[in-house]
């Protein structure tokens, strides 16, 4: 009777145990996914604010083929005193935020640089304004959409969006 009572016991400390351990790797799954979508915002927030900064004088558009999906703008992104092209969109089929950069060799743009700045990305949007194809353009929403499965639960979905008023324009 006694080891039936032990068994009972057992087996319910053990479903607290996997309870918690099932609450634990679902906090931690979305509190990466958070961060990594957090400083990818960061980083783009803090390069869109130069957007326009042209050490080199390269004489081309600031902000170039804005779109609603990708954005392509010249900054010095490195400190580098050189001018660099940036560009952000999103791998629909990897799921992914890209960051390309081409620096600016004096007659062209140079070979590209491609980053992952985070995963697991549903969405990216960026809104221009004012707009009517951008004239006059003074600021840019930009929106992240990201989703993660964690197993036996229903997907993670968490979203963060920041506007950048750009300086240099």
């Amino acid at each position: 009777m006694g080891t039936a009572i032990f068994l009972i016991v057992l087996f319910g400390v053990y479903h607290l145990y996997d309870a918690c351990q099932l609450t634990f790797w679902k906090a931690k799954a979305r509190a990466e996914l958070q961060q990594d979508v957090r400083s990818a915002l960061e980083r783009m927030r803090r390069e869109l604010r130069m957007a326009g900064y042209d050490p080199s004088a390269t004489g081309q558009v600031a902000v170039q083929n804005p779109a609603s999906s990708s954005l392509e703008f010249i900054t010095d992104a490195d400190d580098s005193t050189t001018s660099e092209l940036v560009r952000y969109d999103r791998d629909s089929a990897a799921k992914t935020l890209r960051r390309t950069v081409k620096s600016w060799t004096g007659t062209g743009w140079g070979t590209a640089s491609v980053t992952t700045l985070a995963t697991h990305v549903e969405s990216l949007t960026f809104q221009y304004y004012p707009s009517a194809a951008v004239p006059g353009l003074n600021r840019i929403q930009v929106t992240i959409r990201v989703s993660q499965v964690v197993p036996t639960q229903p997907a993670q979905q968490y979203q963060v969006s920041t506007e950048v008023f750009l300086r240099n324009l």
